[in-house]
């Protein structure tokens, strides 16, 4: 089975996203990088391989023609503050409302280590 259309281009390990928890100033950093042949494009920059770039909240991620909003919530407690004890950050990364699809979640869960996809 071939694949086809703009995936044929996405090589099988693209990209790496790196999650920087900061405990103690209740941020979270997110990070991009290209490991891919194919370039990346984020919020309209160019990202070849071996690039890296910070990623932001409503951050539009390009790959072959595939768009992927990227969401950073902060997590509060019932008092209003954010939770210490736990993971407080989550990320999501939907489908940019431009695509034909419906807008639906493809990821909500912050993990320990880069991700690569």
């Amino acid at each position: 089975m071939a694949l086809e259309g703009p995936v044929a281009t996405i090589s099988r390990k693209q990209a790496i996203l790196k999650i920087i928890q900061n405990e103690q100033a209740k941020t979270v950093e997110v990070f991009l990088s290209n490991v891919g042949k194919p370039p990346i494009y984020v919020d309209g920059k160019t990202l070849l391989s071996g690039d890296k770039t910070r990623l932001f909240s409503n951050g539009l991620i390009e790959i072959a023609q595939i768009r992927l909003q990227l969401f950073i919530a902060i997590a509060s407690t019932s008092n209003g503050e954010n939770s210490r004890n736990s993971v407080s950050q989550q990320i999501e990364t939907k489908l940019a409302p431009n695509e034909q699809q419906p807008f639906k979640a493809l990821s909500s869960i912050v993990l320990p280590q880069p991700l690569t996809f």
